[in-house]
């Protein structure tokens, strides 16, 4: 099974960005097709760290309207480092 982390905001769009980046609450969530995730300029690599402690390479996801979460299998995470260079 392929997951991404992902933000997930508890406000409106327009917020200011500041406001909204220190509002987010991260998940994890199941990708329906991964294959497209791969091409696509809104993910990237990232060491993502679970609520029960263990690390996992995924993608980091900055789309908040993706169409490819399946969030009926959604966990908190808990820390995202962000890879710049993939």
């Amino acid at each position: 099974m392929t997951r991404v982390a992902t933000p997930v905001l508890r406000h409106k769009p327009f917020v200011q960005r500041a406001w909204a980046m220190a509002k987010r609450e991260l998940k994890i969530v199941r990708l329906l097709e991964p294959d497209l995730c791969l091409e696509c300029r809104f993910a990237h690599h990232a060491e993502v760290e679970t609520a029960d402690g263990r690390k996992q390479r995924m993608l980091y996801c900055k789309r908040l309207d993706c169409d490819n979460w399946d969030y009926s299998s959604a966990e908190p995470a808990l820390r995202v480092e962000v890879d710049p260079e993939a």
